[in-house]
């Protein structure tokens, strides 16, 4: 059976259409279709409210999403979910019920906490790691959450991601050091305030999202690293996200050129989210990050539509 899946998220909206072994929960991505919306640039830094050009966008979006999931057969949804990018927005209620209608469709506010447990059951389906810190770097937020012998045991979302960090601190297009400095600073404050993170410490992250595999590539094409040798190939260690940030540094123009090359659509938010990643593995003292496609649209799929928690294996290859 095909479930689709719309996750509305700060700098994306995706649209996931997945194959479901309804008696196994076993799935498999049969489909995919990704905007860079930027959602939470429409976001009024004065009044905290959506605009409506941001609330037209989103709902021509969805429009286009529609029409397409129209074309399955069978198909059960599209449920639909959005994390930072409007559940920041003072007016969220409001946006959710104008989507609603006028497209007929119920947009579920996923909470931080909830967005940061949703990523790890999507991520832990494809990881072999027990124990360590499972990031996901959004574009309006970044999701922490610590889990030891195969349980998770505490869960925040920083209200920052990689876009609003570019719109705060990056008055070019990369940041330079003592931006990257201001970054780390607001990361690092937020997980020193969080008492639940205290004394916890561990040698690996696991991570999703844009930001995590965008340094991977990096990593692959400035330090070397081969992207096809399986899982070894997937991970990325403390060392070679420091060489990754200090090429940035050394030659931003360079750079630059190679980024918009690897990841042009993430040119201007790759680095302010790699330098997330950077700090929350210093606060743990993670030697390496395990970098996985799984995240929180697997994670909503199998605990939220299909009911199940820490059952299955998934994969996320389209066919």
């Amino acid at each position: 059976m095909l479930y689709g899946i719309i996750d509305i998220g700060s700098n994306t909206i995706r649209l996931s259409v997945y194959d479901v072994d309804e008696r196994t929960g076993d799935f498999t991505l049969f489909f995919k279709l990704k905007t860079m919306a930027g959602l939470v640039s429409y976001i009024d830094p004065d009044t905290r409210k959506m605009s409506d050009a941001g609330v037209e966008k989103l709902e021509r979006v969805l429009a286009d999403y529609l029409r397409c999931t129209s074309k399955f057969r069978d198909l059960k949804g599209p449920y639909v979910f959005a994390t930072a990018g409007v559940r920041n927005a003072k007016n969220a209620k409001d946006v959710v019920a104008r989507v609603d209608h006028a497209l007929g469709l119920s947009i579920d506010l996923v909470s931080g906490k909830d967005e940061a447990s949703l990523g790890y059951e999507g991520a832990m389906r494809v990881s072999d790691l027990r124990t360590g810190v499972q990031l996901d770097v959004g574009g309006g937020s970044s999701e922490v959450t610590t889990f030891r012998n195969g349980r998770p045991l505490n869960a925040t979302s920083i209200p920052v991601g990689s876009l609003s960090l570019f719109d705060r601190f990056v008055h070019g297009f990369l940041p330079v050091p003592a931006e990257a400095d201001r970054i780390r600073a607001v990361i690092d404050d937020a997980l020193e305030r969080d008492e639940d993170f205290d004394g916890f410490s561990c040698k690996n992250a696991s991570g999703v999202g844009g930001s995590a595999r965008v340094a991977l590539r990096l990593r692959d094409a400035w330090v070397g690293g081969d992207r096809h040798a399986g899982r070894a190939g997937r991970t990325i260690t403390a060392a070679e996200i420091a060489q990754v940030l200090e090429r940035v540094s050394y030659d931003p123009h360079r750079a630059l050129r190679d980024i918009l090359q690897i990841a042009p659509e993430r040119a201007h938010t790759c680095i302010p989210g790699i330098v997330v990643i950077q700090t929350v593995m210093r606060h743990f003292g993670c030697e390496r990050m395990e970098v996985n496609d799984s995240g929180v649209r697997e994670g909503y799929l199998m605990t939220r539509v299909l009911g199940r928690r820490g059952s299955g294996r998934g994969t996320t290859t389209a066919r």
